[in-house]
């Protein structure tokens, strides 16, 4: 963890945290870890292609949770975790519930939305914080106040896309809002040399558990 830096018992209390965490969610819904494993028995029973498939899902769930138990804890900020953990538990059921409640995504167990799915954005959220910081101290120094630039782009491009997603379900009061909170989190009092890097953390943590389909066929999203 943390590169070559020793690591300290913070860091393997926020080790042990994570793994209950993720202990805990699996045991409250064990009846979606034994339907998760049956499925993906029965899909390596399956055709070729379906095999490959598949077990590039199994690879990539395996990355995520391999990413949160190690990316989290380079970064020991327990008050500021912690106020980062509960506005992302919220933020959180409210999109989950919004996306769901519109047809927008749907799990297959039907829930809107599924707690079970809620802990993810705490966990992303302290990952691209830590992700954040880790690509400004590598390529700080490379793009310098193009960064400033770049978080405009974003600004511009991120609300589009959003818009573009939920356009369908537009008579839904919460798509307005979600759409509002977006524009107000970008354009309201922004600081883009240094938000632009929490950006940068946050696209490349959104491709790689969610871009790439990952871990659909698991967890059961459809849409």
């Amino acid at each position: 963890m943390g590169g070559n830096r020793p690591i300290n018992k913070e860091q393997i209390y926020y080790t042990l945290g994570i793994a209950v965490l993720i202990a805990m969610i699996a045991l409250s819904r064990w009846d979606l870890v034994t339907g998760a494993f049956n499925n993906t028995v029965r899909g390596l029973q399956s055709h070729p292609a379906r095999v490959l498939w598949l077990l590039g899902e199994v690879v990539l769930f395996g990355g995520i949770l391999i990413l949160t138990m190690r990316v989290i804890p380079t970064k020991i900020t327990p008050q500021k975790d912690a106020t980062m953990f509960l506005i992302a538990c919220i933020g959180g059921f409210l999109i989950e519930s919004w996306g769901t409640q519109t047809g927008l995504w749907t799990y297959y167990t039907k829930e809107t939305p599924p707690l079970w799915i809620i802990p993810a954005w705490p966990l992303g959220t302290l990952i691209i914080d830590r992700m954040s910081v880790q690509a400004k101290e590598k390529y700080g120094r490379f793009v310098g106040d193009r960064a400033i630039y770049g978080y405009w782009a974003f600004a511009v491009i991120c609300p589009l896309i959003i818009s573009w997603f939920a356009w369908t379900r537009m008579e839904h009061i919460g798509t307005p809002i979600i759409i509002a909170t977006f524009l107000l989190a970008f354009y309201f009092k922004p600081n883009p040399k240094e938000d632009f890097w929490i950006l940068v953390g946050g696209k490349f943590y959104v491709f790689f558990a969610i871009g790439g389909s990952g871990s659909r066929s698991i967890i059961g999203i459809q849409r």
